[in-house]
């Protein structure tokens, strides 16, 4: 229903949200302001105390942004590292399949670039709309339908052929 949302920049998000939130708090303020605190009653000492449970609960809530920070950092270097692994293992497959003869290695680059455009150019974008991809499945068994009707013929071609299925096998 909302997911329109996601395909607005962050450069507009971002400050609409906090504008936002600025004026729903000024709003707030105002209200209070103007309705409760004649009601109240409040003396001196009161000010006091509330100074002091404001100061608590800015610093419980520095903690808990803080924490939040650190576990965002996290998750994104866990991505990074897995990005930048799936994208090795490509380039080792590429360069293992750049390796057979034709035509059986331009169908198998086909494949690859395929895949790669798919995730760049469809994936990422319904990932980032929090929908699930499922054709990278697709591309990468076209590869293998491709890859396992080869029958190699010299020893060369073998020993090509097993590290070519290893390096599939590690990027799957």
């Amino acid at each position: 229903m909302f997911e329109w949302i996601f395909d607005i920049p962050l450069v507009i998000t971002g400050p609409a949200i906090i504008l936002s939130l600025c004026l729903f708090a000024v709003g707030g303020l105002i209200v209070v302001r103007r309705r409760m605190l004649p009601r109240l009653h409040i003396q001196a000492e009161d000010s006091e105390l509330s100074g002091s449970v404001v100061h608590g609960v800015m610093v419980l809530y520095g903690l808990a942004v803080a924490l939040i920070m650190v576990s965002v950092w996290e998750a994104y270097s866990d991505v990074s590292r897995i990005v930048s692994g799936e994208a090795s293992s490509l380039n080792g497959l590429y360069r293992d399949v750049s390796s057979y003869p034709e035509p059986i290695r331009s169908d198998l680059q086909k494949e690859l670039r395929d895949y790669v455009d798919q995730v760049i150019h469809e994936a990422w974008p319904m990932q980032r709309r929090g929908q699930i991809p499922g054709q990278g499945v697709v591309h990468m068994d076209r590869f293998q339908a491709v890859l396992d009707k080869f029958e190699p013929v010299t020893e060369g071609q073998k020993l090509l052929h097993g590290e070519t299925l290893r390096a599939f096998n590690q990027m799957i």
